[in-house]
């Protein structure tokens, strides 16, 4: 493998690391916060809109975590293919879609999560959620 190829793709797996990283501190948050929200909020239609998202917010803690060690795994293979090897580069390409799909679905729940909170705080019904 050329050098400057091995650096880009442990470059990727950085910024792939330092992602997972900061949706796991943002899981965190949102579920601190809905912590809150259960505290002063007892409806009945509110509390399903709660268990969803505490039910998403750990769906993607498994999946970061999930590919927390898929990263790790293939950082390991990084010396193992110094031949260039195309199983190597097809792992890769493989784990960059799935870090793609990873990154919409957590800004999508983000943005919703979000919304929900706003509308609680307005006192407006909340008719559905978009997932």
């Amino acid at each position: 493998m050329k050098p400057q190829f091995k650096k880009q793709i442990e470059y990727e797996i950085d910024s792939w690391r330092r992602f997972i990283f900061f949706i796991q501190e943002e899981n965190m948050l949102m579920k601190k916060r809905l912590a809150e929200i259960i505290q002063n909020e007892k409806e009945k239609q509110l509390l399903e809109f709660i268990e969803y998202y505490q039910n998403a917010l750990i769906m993607e803690d498994n999946v970061s975590s999930l590919f927390r060690k898929d990263i790790m795994t293939h950082e390991n293979n990084i010396e193992k293919y110094k031949s260039g090897d195309k199983q190597f580069f097809l792992e890769h390409k493989k784990l960059r879609k799935e870090i793609e799909l990873i990154e919409r679905f957590f800004n999508k729940l983000k943005f919703e999560f979000n919304m929900f909170v706003c509308n609680i705080m307005f006192q407006q019904k909340i008719t559905h959620i978009s997932f």
